[in-house]
């Protein structure tokens, strides 16, 4: 050390050897000549004014040399006394979790004891993300943490900032118990809107891809549907009616894969052919989706990747609208495929028809624009339903399909994959009247996407949970139940226990 350069300034050892031992290291000694005090003092670091063009020195003081003795500062004495109370806190805290019912529930061989590999699995799925936040090293949340936080709060339907917040201060103590190292402070809602403002969308849509990967897998017979949903209440100059999501759903799994935010509903088209590179296909599946993305350039793009494609037709394509109902009109009936069903209910008597016949009836013009059309099918679907206290309504609906035209199965076939095109607006429904997408106000375009995101992997899990009707021996239960069940994190980690797809979940990086 420097020594003093003053006549009456002490030796520097002579001073910290009065100091205390625990504040030694790193210390500065500063001399005041009038007051004849040494000032000991920690760098804490430097700052740059460019107001003044100076460098400052940010210093803690630790106490005072006056007399010969040592006196603590009032800063040091303070921030002393706050380190104590959290220590003393956390003490208290870990002998209440300890003790607490749900830490023996959850450490008991009772049926949920691959709860912690649950949490382990999807945690560590986003823990290798890169979080978007600045000052790493001053974080109190980390990102796993939030992220399993809202997943436990979304499947009890509330994906929102604000209610995301609340499910945290009002069950941090179950919470601190099923999630290693939580946070001992409650979050603010601005600290989630800052997240999930900030989290690139590709993290959690990757998220929701993983979770029905293995499920996708292992289904012999996959059928996609891709269909536009808007969002109503986020309404933009550009998008007057509601920003506009273009989804991906699968109806064998029933799961939703994939989404894209559009602006527009006119944009589906080249929205569909972004959809199709997030999932790996087979030959063997077939992709539907309804009038406004039946084009020819997406018939040529699915044929060429060996994907069977269904189309709904109408009057956007005449001359293949028009020349479908002519044929169905005059061909005899002898050469239809036919599928007949009855569905009895709800005061009423739903009479489904398909009739099928082979696309090689349309003219040379139509099978070469058509790639992938000249083997397959043209449909003809009507529904009539008859009530007692309403008039009957008979309902045509026109469709092209890829598949080869066999007579015997085609209309089974071909019934089958149109009536699953149901499902994704059921998905919807789901949403919107479940989840109130719908009314969701937000500009902020990620943290949208981020937020919709979250609904649908609740929504997905619900639906598993629902297929799998262990939640309550065996008992069917609709979705709102489950949802309104779920309303704990003990009981939203039982709903991802009996879902099945976190424990299929293989590893994956999100970088």
């Amino acid at each position: 050390m420097i020594q003093a350069r003053h006549p009456n300034r002490l030796p520097d050892d002579q001073i910290m050897a009065l100091v205390p031992a625990q504040y030694r290291e790193g210390a500065k000694i500063i001399y005041n000549a009038k007051a004849d005090s040494y000032r000991i003092c920690r760098v804490l670091g430097y700052e740059y004014r460019a107001d003044v063009q100076r460098t400052y020195t940010k210093r803690l003081t630790l106490g005072y040399i006056k007399q010969g003795k040592w006196i603590k500062s009032e800063t040091l004495a303070f921030r002393e006394e706050i380190d104590e109370l959290k220590t003393k806190l956390a003490a208290e805290e870990k002998k209440n979790v300890e003790s607490h019912p749900l830490a023996r529930l959850l450490a008991a061989d009772d049926g949920l004891s691959n709860t912690v590999d649950v949490i382990n699995e999807s945690t560590a799925l986003v823990a290798s993300a890169a979080d978007p936040r600045r000052y790493q090293n001053r974080l109190i949340y980390r990102l796993e943490v939030i992220l399993f936080t809202a997943l436990l709060s979304s499947i009890s339907g509330q994906f929102q900032a604000v209610y995301i917040a609340n499910y945290w201060q009002v069950h941090r103590e179950e919470l601190s118990i099923i999630i290693p190292d939580f946070p001992h402070q409650n979050i603010t809602h601005d600290t989630i809107n800052r997240v999930l403002g900030m989290l690139p969308p590709q993290i959690l849509a990757k998220w929701l891809l993983s979770l029905g990967v293995p499920l996708l897998e292992a289904s012999p017979q996959r059928v996609f549907h891709v269909d536009g949903q808007a969002v109503r209440a986020s309404k933009t100059e550009k998008a007057q009616s509601g920003r506009y999501f273009f989804n991906m759903y699968e109806s064998s799994t029933h799961l939703l894969v994939g989404q894209l935010l559009i602006e527009e509903k006119t944009n589906e088209i080249t929205a569909s052919l972004q959809m199709f590179d997030l999932v790996d296909f087979r030959p063997s599946d077939i992709v539907t989706s309804d009038a406004l993305n039946t084009q020819k350039h997406l018939a040529r793009e699915l044929t060429e990747r060996q994907i069977l494609w269904c189309f709904a037709v109408k009057s956007n394509q005449p001359k293949l609208y028009n020349e479908i109902i002519y044929h169905f009109n005059h061909i005899d009936e002898s050469r239809f495929g036919v599928e007949k069903s009855v569905d009895k209910g709800h005061g009423r008597i739903e009479t489904r028809i398909t009739h099928v016949l082979p696309a090689r009836v349309l003219s040379k013009d139509i099978l070469r624009d058509w790639c992938g059309l000249e083997n397959g099918c043209i449909i003809r679907a009507t529904n009539i339903v008859e009530r007692i206290d309403k008039p009957t309504t008979i309902d045509t609906r026109y469709f092209i399909f890829s598949k080869k035209f066999e007579k015997p199965t085609s209309g089974e076939d071909c019934a089958d994959v149109i009536r699953r095109h149901w499902l994704v607006e059921a998905f919807h429904w789901l949403c919107d009247n479940v989840f109130y997408q719908d009314r969701t106000q937000i500009k902020n375009e990620v943290y949208l996407q981020n937020e919709i995101l979250l609904s649908k992997v609740g929504i997905n899990i619900l639906t598993k949970c629902q297929e799998s009707k262990r939640m309550l021996g065996g008992k069917a239960l609709s979705i709102s139940a489950i949802r309104n069940i779920a309303s704990t994190p003990l009981l939203a980690l039982q709903v991802l226990h009996y879902s099945g797809l976190f424990n299929k979940m293989p590893k994956f990086s999100l970088c």
